[in-house]
């Protein structure tokens, strides 16, 4: 009697055996893929994934290990998605190891008899991004998805996490390092944009001092500051600062940008000028003064104009080329 139940057990563990073989079977191939498979998030934000499963042939079992970047992300928790739904299944939700960056060991199959041929998450894994920016790839490895019989053919699709600060600053102008920058340039910008579309401040401030701006509660867009005055042959730096609203977090990004060299077509012509020079005989009631500057190059220019002894002085600053007049008072015989 006890040979005889030797003999059924081991009957019955071969027939398990046999069942769970690992066989390829020939089938169509099912899906195994992270989702979505691409989603942006901030250092220390809360965000989940799936890894889910279309299958190409009924599915009764899966198993599957995944890594990523331990330096960007840790994972929470993982539970069972809706792909078993309505069945018995025994789940395993692996083994979770945030220092090397893996989740192993996960595996689930259904008790029993029955099967799935529909499209659903296999798991559901939270997570928490780290401190640090960067991009995480998610890496699905060890796939196996089987029908009774056997292992099923299978492709994977892994995923990608940007972590990246919720202020974007992009499209600086002059771009950072730009070189021979006109010394006309009378405007730098930048975009400043807020991922979740919140209003922000901002401010934009140069080195030297060449013009500031800044701004209350605004909204995604383009953002200028005026500038002037800028020497031929020189370094300017502008700092682009945006602080969060809600949670005061400051974003700041400094971009450098060096004016051209002063070359010999760089002439400006001072001509025209009235009353003409050394003229005498000149009406004391005269109002004003002129003089024609003309820049070669067409480029903008700043000028003054004094006179001694003192009864009239004039300037611009980013002018044209054209007639620049001072107005005058009184003079004496």
């Amino acid at each position: 009697m006890r040979k005889l139940r030797h003999c059924v057990l081991f009957l019955f563990i071969l027939s398990v055996l046999f069942l769970f073989s690992i066989s390829i079977c020939s089938a169509d191939e099912s899906i195994v893929s992270i989702t979505p498979s691409q989603q942006i998030v901030s250092p220390g934000d809360s965000f989940s994934f799936n890894v889910t499963c279309n299958p190409g042939d009924p599915v009764k079992s899966y198993e599957f290990k995944l890594q990523f970047d331990p330096s960007l992300m840790s994972i929470s928790s993982v539970s069972e998605g809706l792909f078993f739904n309505g069945f018995t299944t025994f789940f395993n939700d692996g083994d979770i190891d945030n220092t090397n960056g893996k989740l192993t060991n996960v595996y689930n199959l259904i008790l029993g008899s029955g099967n799935v041929t529909s499209e659903h998450s296999l798991i559901t894994v939270s997570c928490v991004a780290k401190g640090s920016i960067g991009q995480l790839p998610i890496q699905l490895y060890d796939v196996g998805v089987t029908d009774e019989e056997g292992y099923l053919q299978v492709t994977t699709m892994n995923g990608i996490v940007s972590v990246q600060d919720e202020i974007l600053l992009y499209n600086a102008n002059p771009a950072n390092n730009s070189e021979n920058v006109d010394t006309g340039l009378n405007s730098i910008s930048i975009d400043i944009e807020h991922l979740t579309g919140d209003a922000f401040n901002y401010s934009i401030s140069t080195t030297p001092d060449v013009g500031s701006s800044s701004g209350s509660f605004q909204s995604n867009g383009t953002k200028s500051c005026s500038i002037s005055s800028l020497a031929y042959d020189s370094t300017y730096e502008f700092t682009v600062c945006v602080q969060e609203i809600s949670s005061g977090q400051w974003t700041n990004q400094s971009y450098v940008f060096y004016t051209r060299e002063m070359t010999a077509d760089d002439v400006i012509t001072i001509s025209n000028p009235d009353p003409s020079n050394g003229a005498s005989t000149i009406a004391v009631d005269l109002s004003d003064v002129s003089i024609t500057l003309t820049h070669d190059q067409g480029d903008v220019f700043n000028y003054s104009i004094v006179t001694t002894p003192d009864v009239g002085s004039t300037s611009g600053v980013l002018e044209n080329n054209g007639t620049k007049t001072c107005s005058l008072s009184d003079l004496s015989f």
